[in-house]
């Protein structure tokens, strides 16, 4: 996991967080990876649908069949979705309008091709979850756009 300094003090907290309690949350998600389809070296925005209250953290994950990765952490706020935290801030970043924070906006700052080959995951839960048990609606891939 990397840290940049100006968030030093959450990573550290956001690394013990992830170690304790395994949990999966009640709060459904939908997520949609946009229309358009992605093009490498351009920006792709993703989105997040949150309903019910949040249990844990909402985590966004990158995953395929042999590995996942945590992006994205957005703190717990007493059932709703507070400060989001980007692990690769440089790479990546999220947001939410104070008047509805559980629909957030989610930026791949520059596509690469192993973002077009891998599945983003919006979910109330504090680990990855079973393969098995990840919900079609909270799951989705940037297909390569067609038109640049």
């Amino acid at each position: 996991m990397a840290c940049v300094d100006r968030y030093g003090a959450y990573c550290l907290v956001l690394t013990l967080l992830m170690f304790f309690n395994t949990v999966n949350g009640s709060a459904q998600t939908k997520v949609s990876c946009g229309e358009s389809g992605g093009v490498v070296g351009q920006s792709q925005v993703l989105s997040c649908n949150i309903s019910g209250s949040v249990e844990n953290d909402i985590y966004w994950y990158r995953y395929n069949e042999t590995y996942h990765e945590n992006i994205i952490i957005c703190l717990n706020q007493g059932g709703d979705v507070g400060t989001c935290l980007a692990l690769e801030p440089s790479l990546y970043y999220v947001s939410s309008q104070p008047q509805q924070p559980k629909q957030q906006v989610f930026t791949i700052m520059s596509v690469t091709q192993e973002d077009l080959q891998v599945s983003w995951l919006c979910v109330d839960n504090n680990s990855f979850p079973e393969r098995a048990s990840i919900q079609a609606e909270s799951t989705c891939r940037v297909d390569e756009s067609l038109y640049f």
